[in-house]
């Protein structure tokens, strides 16, 4: 029902970025596709350095009541996908 995923993270003073880890319940994800805009800041030199150069990034949306929330998180749509579905 919960699955593990690495959320990137915008510090908002400075424009720099870091990495957590956060649980997502899969049942209230309602859709994702791939996060071009994590890939420009990679390339950018914006991210973690640890980040490979090719990594992926992939925009998930969450509801939460009548509410819905965004973010993104390491790996590519099928990746998260094959994640979801396994929980």
């Amino acid at each position: 029902m919960y699955t593990s995923l690495v959320e990137v993270c915008n510090d908002a003073t400075g424009g720099a970025y870091s990495l957590r880890e956060i649980w997502v319940n899969s049942k209230h994800v309602v859709h994702f596709k791939e996060d071009v805009e994590m890939q420009r800041a990679l390339t950018d030199g914006l991210l973690p350095d640890d980040l490979n150069e090719h990594q992926t990034f992939t925009r998930i949306y969450v509801a939460c009541g009548s509410q819905f929330f965004s973010t993104s998180v390491v790996g590519g749509p099928m990746l998260i996908w094959e994640k979801l579905d396994a929980s």
